[in-house]
């Protein structure tokens, strides 16, 4: 059919006006291509030019030709997926349904999620992209918890807050720079000088990350995390300074169980708000720097939240932040990752 898989392309330059953009079909249909011409002269990618970054958003392809895949690659998607960073592709099913290429995700029924949960404290910390998260998580176990439908208290959009539910803990806190979670393990492992030293190390942007003092250095079954967005928007830290911090907190974090979200992707806009704040995000830097993390999170927890949203980009209602299908495939990801033995 048409349109049978949706993906985004990863596309290079490779030279005068020239980028190659390459992707791999695996579901047999026919399908329509668009590119667009989003920043002049890829200015938005320098951290030591803080000028604004042309923003062009002109398509490329006029004509949309079609390309039709007669004869996908075999696929053996057998094995039960252990993670959540497989590689996998969007497929048209009502409307879409996240589809692993090599793996796939049985279904978790209510008592498996009940059990896997049951008495547990989570903790999910980052910026408005994780609270995204936390509420699709929060309302996904409110109706696995309860026979009856509840309905879901309303909390403060940039607020700490705390849920209990049947003798689970789930707390979120607003933590766009993780500071807040990495003085939160320094305090409970007794890793403060680690702290003192990461702390003194970017004293210049630590003014702003310690406004909440909530919640103390509390014991959590698993921290999720997600965060990158800030370092790229109005605070501009360079990718030295990014770096800095997640091997740092990486150390911070040693015993800890945490589920590390990619940089989800953003979809590109120039209106006011960003041009106001001199907007650095934008999505080949969260390639780059979720291609960075990924090695040191080796051992660990992933979903790679980048992949789930890249090629949705026109699903987000304000430009920024992902609901409907795209968060709800996120969050079985992130069910199965927390609840399948690693």
């Amino acid at each position: 059919g048409i349109n049978a898989e949706y993906m985004g392309a990863n596309s290079k330059y490779v030279g005068g006006c020239a980028y190659k953009a390459d992707f791999q079909l695996h579901t047999r249909g026919s399908y329509h291509t668009s590119a667009q011409w989003v920043y002049a002269r890829y200015d938005a990618f320098n951290d030591k030019d803080t000028r604004w970054p042309p923003l062009l958003n002109e398509s490329l392809i006029l004509h949309h030709p079609r390309i039709v895949c007669v004869k996908p690659p075999l696929l053996n998607s057998s094995a039960e997926c252990k993670n959540g960073d497989n590689e996998g592709r969007w497929v048209a099913a009502s409307p879409y349904v996240w589809t692993p290429l090599h793996c796939h995700y049985p279904p978790l029924p209510p008592h498996r999620i009940k059990k896997c949960f049951a008495g547990r404290r989570l903790l999910f910390a980052g910026d408005s992209q994780m609270r995204a998260t936390f509420i699709a998580t929060l309302t996904r176990l409110y109706k696995t918890m309860h026979v009856r439908e509840q309905t879901l208290p309303l909390f403060g959009m940039h607020d700490d807050t705390r849920f209990q539910l049947e003798g689970v803990t789930l707390d979120f806190i607003v933590d766009q720079y993780l500071m807040r979670t990495a003085e939160l393990l320094a305090t409970r492992f007794g890793r403060q000088n680690i702290f003192k030293s990461l702390r003194f190390q970017l004293s210049k942007w630590a003014a702003i990350h310690f406004d909440q003092k909530w919640p103390a250095a509390q014991p959590y079954d698993f921290i999720v995390i997600c965060v990158g967005q800030h370092f790229a928007s109005q605070t501009h830290w360079t990718f030295a300074d990014y770096q800095t911090l997640i091997q740092g907190f990486l150390l911070l974090a040693q015993g800890q169980e945490i589920v590390w979200m990619t940089t989800p992707a953003m979809p590109p806009r120039n209106d006011v708000w960003v041009r106001d704040k001199r907007d650095w995000r934008n999505n080949h830097r969260f390639q780059l720097m979720n291609a960075w993390t990924r090695p040191l999170l080796a051992g660990r927890r992933v979903v790679d939240y980048f992949a789930f949203t890249y090629p949705m980009l026109w699903t987000s209602r304000d430009l920024a932040h992902f609901h409907t299908f795209p968060q709800d495939a996120v969050v079985d990801v992130l069910l199965h990752t927390i609840c399948t033995p690693f």
